[in-house]
């Protein structure tokens, strides 16, 4: 028999509080993660680089399902002069 092949696909969305930040403030991120493909995903993790940290680690996202949820960030003197730039 013919063996079918999903089409499997995760798109991450972020979103933060603020553009700009300075030495003490927050910075507020949120983000979702929804299975746009065809086929369920297992051991999804999704991790930040900045602030370093898996805030999501190994679940399963059936076809359309999302999850979504929050991090925050301090901005350190280190930061400094910036850009502060977070990927997901």
């Amino acid at each position: 028999s013919d063996a079918l092949i999903g089409n499997p696909n995760l798109v991450v969305t972020q979103s933060a509080n603020t553009t700009q930040a300075t030495v003490g403030e927050t910075i507020n991120f949120t983000y979702k993660v929804q299975n746009t493909g065809g086929v369920p995903l297992d051991n999804v993790v999704v991790s930040y680089d900045h602030p370093s940290s898996t805030i999501l680690s190994a679940i399963s996202l059936d076809p359309g399902q999302s999850v979504s949820g929050a991090t925050s960030f301090q901005v350190q003197e280190s930061d400094v002069p910036g850009p502060i730039i977070n990927t997901v």
